[in-house]
């Protein structure tokens, strides 16, 4: 998988319920695009890149670049901590 670790959706999910109950919340920036929101919609949801390019009709590699926008912008630069960010 590209040298990265997969998460399933559960695991996922329970671990930002338990990073949220300690790590301070963060909020997204006003100049995250529509766009990038539906992405962070559904990195929360859970999904892989893949998924996410499959359902917005669009490449991995332009969820990629979604992605590292968003953690530009928002200084977070760790997918679970990001969903955390998002659920916050």
């Amino acid at each position: 998988m590209g040298g990265r670790n997969v998460i399933d959706g559960r695991v996922m999910n329970r671990l930002a319920a338990i990073m949220s109950s300690t790590a301070k919340k963060e909020t997204l920036p006003d100049s995250i695009t529509e766009r990038e929101k539906e992405v962070c919609t559904l990195l929360a949801q859970g999904l892989t890149n893949r998924q996410i390019a499959d359902k917005l009709y669009i490449s991995e590699g332009t969820v990629k670049n979604y992605i590292s926008s968003i953690y530009d912008k928002t200084g977070i630069h760790d997918r679970a901590k990001l969903i955390v960010a998002i659920k916050g």
